[in-house]
């Protein structure tokens, strides 16, 4: 009996010593796994106070990639999911999301293709405001500046930049963007994309001139990232 026993529990340990190496990633997949994972705006590692550098585990990062709903159960998979990802955004004219910071003048992101079909002179924008204003206007492609990018393929992709009204103090008060979520519309040859345009101040918190600072400009606070 105890010879059988003996033999079972070796016979079990090397199954599972099997099966775990079946289901190892390897180095390539790892890496792909990270490419992906920062496709998707995730963070691979953050700085600790106390250990350093910390790598996120691949556990962690197929967690978060099925979170933004990527079917995803071992890193073998990443790199299929981040060609279908690539394919998706090289036919993406215009980001989802578009930030404009306030003090500055922004710009929306149109990206350019060879098609002769898109190649129509006039870009038009149309922005309807959190506090319901619709501001308009229109722009020569040829006229625009433009910039090149390396997409996380490796591939490059050339977008116009479209200047957008602004919150700076040199905007004229009926065109002030203002602060907050607004709908951004571009149209280019016949199609149109809509974009998210964010307006967000540089610096989110200020300290209140009434607030207790010392001589040399110190306060006491609590710092609290959410993330």
């Amino acid at each position: 009996m105890i010879c059988s026993s003996a033999t079972e529990a070796t016979l079990e340990s090397t199954r599972a010593m099997a099966t775990d190496a079946s289901t190892r990633a390897s180095r390539s997949d790892r890496a792909a796994l990270r490419r992906l994972a920062k496709a998707l705006r995730i963070f691979t590692h953050y700085q600790s106070g106390k250990d350093g550098k910390v790598e996120a585990s691949d556990e962690t990062l197929l967690h978060l990639i099925r979170a933004l709903g990527h079917p995803i159960d071992h890193p073998a998979q990443a790199r299929s999911i981040l060609e279908s990802l690539e394919t998706q955004r090289s036919k993406r004219r215009l980001e989802p999301v578009t930030v404009a910071w306030s003090g500055r003048t922004p710009h929306a992101l149109l990206r350019l293709t060879d098609d002769p079909a898109r190649s129509k002179p006039t870009v038009e924008w149309t922005i309807q405001t959190e506090d319901g204003r619709t501001l308009t206007g229109s722009e020569t492609l040829v006229d625009l500046r433009t910039t090149t990018r390396r997409t996380s393929s490796g591939a490059k992709a050339t977008f116009a930049l479209i200047p957008l009204p602004g919150s700076s103090s040199r905007t004229p008060a009926e065109h002030q963007l203002g602060e907050g979520y607004h709908r951004l519309t571009v149209t280019h040859a016949g199609e149109s994309f809509d974009s998210l345009l964010i307006s967000a101040p540089k610096i989110s918190y200020q300290i209140p001139k009434t607030h207790d600072i010392d001589h040399n400009g110190h306060s006491l606070g609590l710092f609290c990232p959410t993330y």
